[in-house]
This record gives structure tokens, C-alpha cells and sequence, in this order.
């Protein structure tokens, strides 16, 4: 019998819709290689607050890939 915990996030990331477009249009108004060290550092915060919080390192690797594809589709949108 397997007495794994489970770790709910109560707000997923892919959820916050204004962080969602907040950080497509920083992306969108920044050059490539400016866009990519800001995601990063994005990325690390979020990252950061959720290990700080006690979140397992494999659920906070799913929160920042479905909060990445939010933003990449909401990015697509405002071209």
C-alpha cells in the first residue's frame, strides 16, 4: 500500500490570468535575447516562492511548463 502525499497547488499557475498576460507582453516587448534572461529569472521566482512553500520540485517543474505554455499561447495571440 503506498502512502504518497499529494500537493495541491491551490492557485495552478496557467490560472493567473493577469501574471499569464503580463508576462506575454513583457516577452512580446522585449528582443530575443533580452525575452529569454527575463523568462528565466521568471521562471526561478516562481520557482523559488513555491519551493519556499514547501511544493515538491516535480509538481513546481509542471506549474512553470503549463504556467510557460499559458503564456505562449496567450503570446500567440498578440501577434
Amino acid at each position: 500500500m503506498s502512502h504518497e502525499t499529494q500537493t495541491t497547488v491551490p492557485f495552478p499557475l496557467y490560472r493567473r490570468v493577469a501574471d499569464v498576460r503580463e508576462a506575454a507582453l513583457t516577452i512580446k516587448s522585449l528582443e530575443s535575447d533580452s525575452a529569454m534572461k527575463w523568462w528565466k529569472s521568471r521562471a526561478r521566482i516562481l520557482a523559488d516562492q513555491m519551493a519556499a512553500s514547501g511544493v515538491p520540485e516535480h509538481v513546481i517543474t509542471g506549474e512553470i511548463c503549463q504556467f510557460q505554455d499559458a503564456v505562449f499561447r496567450d503570446l500567440a495571440t498578440l501577434y
